[in-house]
């Protein structure tokens, strides 16, 4: 059974344009992979310029889940916290922007603690970058900071340290000058978080998802 759907998931892959992946195939979760392909061609299909970013949330080390109203997961007010930011932002501006999302949950080995990364998308007319790390800075990484500040009951201050910004984390699709990277650039650099090692399984909580699109989609 599970070499069938091994296959299935391989086959799906291997039709939708033959994107590159930054790990083994065999490390690789089909499952995630689909979706992320699905959403990644969905939201460049849609929009005239997106911007991809890379980012990882980290909790501090002395949080207590307990310190929040758990009527949620952490995960999900932070992007919720997030989207109602950048819609408030730039809603009376030349170029409004809704967000989309994938993340993973992933477990530390060596300490036990989950950390997520993430990949957001934004309207490219609207944010260029995440920008500079200050969460007083008017830029999308400002956002992140209070986003996660909120979903954790913390200070913006803090929860700047907690949001990490990898190397390249921008990646700029669509038309005009500087937006040269490719889906094939995104989807590359998104497949890490489909990866099966750190992930948990059967404990009834999520360890991927991404923002909703239309179900005829692909």
């Amino acid at each position: 059974m599970f070499e069938c759907v091994f296959l299935f998931y391989l086959k799906v892959f291997m039709r939708r344009n033959d994107y590159s992946i930054c790990i083994d195939s065999s490390a690789i979760n089909f499952e995630y992979l689909n979706k992320l392909i699905k959403w990644s061609e969905y939201l460049s299909e849609r929009n005239g310029r997106v911007l991809f970013a890379r980012i990882d949330l980290h909790f501090p080390i002395t949080w207590e889940a307990n310190i929040c109203l758990e009527d949620k997961p952490s995960i999900s007010r932070f992007t919720a916290a997030l989207k109602g930011m950048v819609e408030n932002t730039t809603r009376n501006k030349a170029h409004y922007s809704s967000l989309d999302y994938v993340w993973c949950k992933e477990i530390s080995p060596e300490t036990g603690k989950p950390h997520y990364h993430l990949l957001l998308a934004v309207n490219g007319h609207a944010f260029w970058q995440v920008g500079a790390p200050d969460h007083n800075a008017n830029n999308l990484f400002s956002l992140i900071c209070r986003a996660w500040a909120s979903a954790l009951c913390i200070h913006p201050g803090e929860a700047c340290r907690l949001v990490h910004v990898p190397d390249n984390a921008n990646y700029r699709v669509g038309s005009g000058a500087n937006w040269n990277h490719s889906l094939d650039d995104v989807i590359h650099r998104g497949s890490y978080l489909c990866k099966k090692t750190t992930k948990v399984y059967g404990d009834r909580t999520r360890s991927f998802q991404t923002s909703r699109i239309p179900k005829t989609t692909g």
